[in-house]
């Protein structure tokens, strides 16, 4: 009898046991929230700073070659000093001239432009992430071509390119001090055509690219703020760097000006 009821009791103490414990755990993606399955640290910064972009419109500006000495009275409205060259003495020396200004002298710099006979003949815009760039093309250069320029050894320099394309690559990235400015760099440079390429291939000929880093230009812009980028004299030898990037291909009665304005930042 004695035995029967340490039994009794004994199961009666495992049931109040079972009955004690806590609830049954949900499986664990139950739990899960989008934002868990995003990727964290590096990445996840990444992905972010690729939201931040700068954006800027080109424009083209057809001269006529007689009036070229009508733009000595735009450069004394701009600053030059704002500009940081990889090499001052090769950037005139390639008969390339460059000036900047705020966003209250840019009417006062069409209005110029358009009494010295410019046309505003193409507008292009260019979105950049922060940090990156973009290249805005130039000139089409369909066969094989030679051309010289100035290097950083004051002496001539002769290069084949093409077929391919003459462009300005613009470069632009968020300064760590201001939220109000971004860092800009400028370089003409060269990049082959790799239309109907494969891509393995396009990725190797897209190596091939010839950057003109003396004539590299960086300089701090607010919103609005502007570059002027123009010939020193009538640019019409389409086998040099300066009538390749401002030429007008046959046409030697007209020469081309770029405008860059910085129209706003995302950040």
């Amino acid at each position: 009898m004695i035995r029967l009821l340490e039994i009794v009791v004994l199961a009666c103490t495992l049931t109040v046991l079972a009955g004690c414990s806590g609830p049954e755990e949900p499986p664990i993606w139950e739990k899960l929230k989008i934002g868990d399955l995003a990727p964290t640290g590096p990445g996840k910064q990444a992905q972010s700073q690729d939201l931040r972009m700068i954006n800027f419109d080109v424009i083209t500006f057809d001269m006529p070659a007689g009036k070229i000495g009508s733009l000595e009275e735009i450069w004394p409205t701009l600053n030059s000093e704002v500009f940081r060259f990889n090499d001052p003495n090769a950037f005139a020396a390639n008969s390339f001239r460059i000036g900047a200004g705020p966003v209250r002298v840019l009417e006062t710099t069409f209005t110029l432009l358009r009494a010295a006979g410019g046309r505003r003949t193409a507008t292009t815009s260019l979105l950049i992430p922060n940090a990156g760039s973009e290249t805005i093309n130039l000139t089409r250069i369909g066969t094989k071509t030679s051309i010289s320029f100035i290097s950083e050894t004051r002496l001539p320099e002769q290069v084949d390119i093409g077929p391919g394309y003459l462009g300005l690559q613009v470069s632009a990235g968020r300064l760590s001090d201001s939220a109000s400015m971004c860092s800009v760099q400028m370089l003409p440079l060269f990049f082959p055509s790799t239309e109907g390429l494969p891509p393995r291939l396009a990725e190797r000929v897209r190596a091939n690219q010839v950057r003109f880093t003396p004539l590299q230009v960086q300089l701090k812009m607010r919103r609005g703020d502007f570059v002027l980028l123009a010939p020193r004299q009538h640019a019409d030898d389409p086998s040099t760097l300066c009538g390749l990037f401002f030429g007008k291909g046959s046409n030697k009665r007209i020469f081309r000006a770029y405008l860059l304005i910085c129209t706003s930042f995302t950040w």
